[in-house]
């Protein structure tokens, strides 16, 4: 159970054996004033966001992948596709029947 609004009489912190030299040096030179810019979280990088969301979008795609390569499609949807692909191809060819539009 914690109770709220009590101020702990000590502190116990354990450190590394490197850092009692400077420890020693600078025990109670430190002021309030110096905490604040020392308890500040940097934002991320740009790097550092722009792996994140490489790799969020590879999982996305591989899990897109994934799903096309187990899930069957359905029976009508092969026919859909091909109807709009000679749709498109019709659309852009040049010359032959003189229907393409470029």
């Amino acid at each position: 159970m914690f109770v709220t609004g009590v101020v702990p009489v000590r502190v116990v912190g354990v450190v590394g054996m490197g850092h009692v030299q400077g420890i020693v040096q600078n025990w109670g030179k430190v002021t309030a004033a110096d905490i604040p810019p020392i308890m500040r979280v940097p934002p991320p990088a740009l790097s550092t966001r722009v792996l994140k969301l490489s790799v969020k979008a590879s999982l996305f795609g591989l899990a897109v992948w994934v799903v096309f390569r187990i899930v069957p499609l359905p029976k009508f949807l092969p026919n859909s596709i091909d109807m709009i692909r000679t749709s498109v191809h019709d659309f852009f060819s040049i010359g032959g029947t003189g229907q393409g539009r470029f």
